[in-house]
């Protein structure tokens, strides 16, 4: 595949803990390229909720090309990972 990383619309900052200014983002599912692909090489999770450190040199690979249909790949992101649940409304207050 042609790198294309110039074209990733990027995702989002992983914290702004000790961001003053701009924060760097990472590369997110959405590329005008119309393709992106995503490499995990988190942590791999266990039947019963439990971590485990995955095997030396593997990872998992998912690639998302939908074109210019945004919307259909955050959908199909969502299908992986599950949706986003919503803050309760007390933690919008102010602090």
């Amino acid at each position: 595949m042609v790198p294309m990383r110039h074209l990733n619309l990027k995702g989002t900052a992983r914290s702004l803990d000790n961001a003053f200014g701009r924060a760097s983002l990472g590369d997110g599912i959405i590329s005008r390229a119309g393709v992106v692909e995503l490499r995990d090489d988190s942590l791999l999770i266990n039947i019963g909720g439990t971590f485990s450190e995955r095997p030396a040199k593997t990872s998992d690979r998912y690639f998302f090309a939908h074109g210019y249909d945004y919307r259909r790949t955050v959908r199909d992101f969502y299908k992986i990972t599950g949706k986003v649940p919503l803050l309760p409304q007390f933690t919008l207050r102010n602090w």
